[in-house]
């Protein structure tokens, strides 16, 4: 539930990345998820 609301609050304000470690449940066309605690995220 939690992640549907933030989901709509990002497409609300146009925002596009989000960075968590949930990234399993963000796999959706247009949204790219940054896990912090994976390395070749930022590579």
């Amino acid at each position: 539930m939690w992640n549907a609301h933030l989901l709509a609050l990002m497409r609300e304000h146009h925002i596009t990345t989000i960075i968590t470690e949930n990234t399993k449940d963000f796999q959706i066309p247009g949204v790219k998820t940054i896990n912090p605690f994976v390395r070749e995220n930022f590579e």
